[in-house]
């Protein structure tokens, strides 16, 4: 069931409803869904989408190469998510007419850049955060979802390092 509202947000940023998601059906099985993420991660780390790859991030991706016509330029495309074990970001990228240079290019050589580049924006994003304290010595944090998480703020300096840096001191 597609969800387009995650969550209505007031103008103070308290939470006032989060609409949860609800399953319809399953179209495959999650063993079927296990292995073709792993086939799709092999075609990203070893095979023809090798230039989706992101360091130290499993990515796992599919190129496509579309025929038009017998002298019409090809339609080239990359569909991916990462990371592959716990997905933040899915994406497709469709170049038309062949990206300009008629059936010479690839799902790899053009598309596969293109969904890199957008996948490293939004995980950098959503590790990035902002932290700084509240009026009650609480951590705030705003992600790049506007998303606001409250800790209680330990004694170490958090306040002003990346996410990524801070959580293990949270935890």
């Amino acid at each position: 069931n597609p969800q387009l509202v995650k969550s209505v947000v007031a103008s103070n940023l308290n939470i006032l409803s989060q609409p949860q998601p609800t399953v319809l059906s399953s179209p495959i099985s999650r063993e079927t869904a296990g292995f073709l993420t792993r086939m799709m991660v092999d075609s990203v780390e070893l095979g023809v989408a090798g230039r989706a790859g992101i360091s130290q991030v499993a990515v796992a991706g599919k190129t496509g190469t579309a025929e038009n016509g017998p002298a019409d330029p090809y339609t080239l495309w990359f569909t991916g998510f990462a990371p592959a074990e716990k997905p933040q970001i899915v994406v497709t990228v469709v170049i038309e007419d062949g990206g300009g240079i008629g059936q010479n290019g690839t799902g790899n050589q053009l598309a596969a850049p293109i969904a890199k580049a957008v996948m490293e924006a939004v995980l950098e994003s959503i590790t990035a955060g902002i932290i700084s304290l509240d009026s009650e010595r609480r951590i705030q944090l705003i992600n790049s979802s506007a998303q606001q998480l409250l800790f209680d703020a330990p004694d170490s300096g958090i306040v002003g390092q990346k996410l990524e840096d801070a959580i293990p001191q949270l935890d």
